[in-house]
């Protein structure tokens, strides 16, 4: 995974000239024929032409939007670099000098106040268009997440570009390096797996097309001499969420939801959404589903700290575990106290004294059963509404607890001498979560949780750890589930790539005819 991040990110490099600065040059965009123009307009024509009055978002926006007299916008906003260029524009009714570069990673075009206060209109426009463009973008994915975010559901993006031969001499200094080694074919391939990868099943009706416009040249050398250029046309719809969880398929209800989420890569999805998927399954009320679901919008922030954590340290899986942990709890509702708890349990900021006593106390405990541990004790701090009774109360549960710890530890080492410490402290810890931790069923006495504890017997100590146990196989089961899955749909994408690629070398070897550029004509191989 590493080193694929590592070749896609020197593919979406750039030479040392910036777009930015390409583009603060004063220049125009390179000529296109004027039959590619008419079929772009044609293409806008039959997909946008029955819209009444659209609102129209244009990246990379020029002098030209190529649009058909049919689409008569309301609001065509222009995004590009050159003021000059965008204000030759008649259909552009508001106009924004952004570097769509200039991007925050798994957020979007967010460091930029003009895009912030363009976002902050939420699901705006009808329709995003992109001519020309994807090839300077070096953070694409982000780019086509900020046009899902902005697009109305049922929106559609339409991302066009023409052949790399038109324009290389002129752009090619600023292109990205994927954009200046791939061909054509490759360009209409990579261009759609954007629309994918930006949000996965958040788009449908994914096409592509070759709209170059017919020749009528007699070969392929005429048709060069013609001029026409070739032009292509990617474009998605964007997906309507499901507004409610489905009964039957809570899952897949949860995997919608996060569709735009940032921050989230897939495979965090798909590590989250069996998770909160069981986690909605296994809620007591409806106001409890109501709740998991609703805090789906919580995840950014926690995965906004975890991320700085080490990968090694703490994997995919721990952090998913994590993140559903906590939005699947009542008490959590992001607040800056628990985001500050969150960041000290582990250990990205210097732990106060009651993360000094957590972690000096429960050292024997696995990584996975103190993650498990920090998702009971953050949503204790702040939140859970604004009385200062309910403060004083989670306070003194938390308190409690802490002094708790070593007091249940000896009696729980007492009932079971045979016992490792980490089961020690694991029992020991979800017994005072369970029982002296503020929650939605109540608290027992400090009194009445040390009489219950010294009444449990050396079999009921150990038939609660093997529940505990069976629920982490059970978790660990699916994540297996999950990863095999993954392995599975990357083995048939080798295997659909490898078939291409013999057909292709098939038809080379077989071929009977080939292209001689000295007549000009199509002549017979011989053999």
């Amino acid at each position: 995974m590493e080193e694929q991040n590592k070749k896609a990110s020197t593919l979406l490099e750039q030479s040392s000239t910036t777009v930015l600065e390409f583009w603060s040059t004063p220049r125009k965009t390179e000529g296109i024929h004027p039959d590619t123009i008419s079929a772009l307009s044609e293409h806008y024509d039959y997909y946008l032409g029955s819209l009444e009055s659209p609102s129209i978002l244009e990246l990379g926006a020029a002098e030209n939007s190529y649009l058909p007299p049919s689409v008569t916008p309301s609001r065509h906003v222009g995004i590009g670099l050159n003021p000059t260029l965008m204000e030759s524009n008649p259909s552009l009714t508001e106009r924004l000098s952004i570097d769509l570069n200039d991007v925050e990673e798994g957020v979007g075009l967010t460091r930029s106040p003009s895009m912030m206060s363009l976002a902050s209109g939420g699901e705006s426009f009808d329709v995003v268009i992109m001519a020309n463009t994807i090839g300077f973008l070096t953070r694409p994915l982000e780019v086509f997440r900020t046009a899902s975010r902005l697009l109305k559901p049922g929106g559609v993006m339409i991302v066009s570009f023409c052949e790399k031969d038109q324009g290389k001499q002129t752009f090619e200094e600023v292109w990205t390096r994927w954009w200046r080694t791939m061909t054509d074919d490759q360009h209409l391939w990579v261009a759609g797996s954007f629309f994918q990868f930006s949000a996965g099943g958040g788009w449908r009706d994914l096409k592509g097309f070759d709209i170059t416009p017919p020749s009528d040249a007699s070969n392929f050398l005429q048709q060069k001499l013609e001029g026409k250029t070739k032009m292509f046309v990617v474009q998605g719809t964007k997906e309507k969420p499901q507004g409610d969880v489905n009964y039957q398929d809570p899952e897949g209800s949860f995997l919608s939801a996060m569709w735009m989420t940032p921050r989230l890569e897939q495979r965090d999805k798909e590590l989250l959404a069996p998770r909160l998927g069981r986690a909605w399954e296994q809620a007591l009320t409806a106001d409890m589903q109501d709740r998991i679901f609703e805090n789906v919008k919580l995840l950014p922030e926690i995965y906004k700290v975890t991320d700085k954590m080490d990968a090694f340290e703490f994997p995919f899986n721990l952090k998913a575990q994590l993140a559903c942990l906590l939005v699947s709890d009542m008490g959590y509702d992001g607040c800056e106290e628990q985001i500050a708890n969150l960041r000290e349990g582990l250990g990205l900021n210097t732990p106060g004294p009651f993360w000094s006593v957590i972690g000096e106390r429960t050292s024997a405990m696995t990584p996975e059963d103190k993650i498990i541990l920090l998702a009971h004790l953050v949503p204790r701090f702040g939140g859970g509404g604004d009385e200062k009774s309910g403060s004083v109360t989670r306070k003194r549960g938390l308190d409690d607890f802490l002094a708790g710890l070593e007091p249940t530890f000896q009696v729980v080492r007492g009932k079971c001498p045979q016992m490792s410490e980490a089961d020690v402290q694991l029992l020991g810890t979800e017994y005072l979560a369970a029982d002296i931790l503020p929650g939605d069923e109540g608290v027992s006495t400090k009194r009445e949780f040390a009489l219950w504890l010294e009444e449990c017997t050396q079999e009921e100590h150990e038939e609660v750890l093997g529940q505990r146990k069976a629920f982490q196989a059970a978790s660990r089961s699916e994540l297996e589930m999950v990863k095999r899955a993954r392995v599975e749909q990357e083995e048939r994408e080798k295997r659909e790539q490898q078939e291409l690629e013999e057909q292709r070398k098939n038809a080379e070897d077989n071929r009977s005819m080939a292209f001689n550029p000295e007549t000009g004509k199509m002549e017979e191989i011989s053999k």
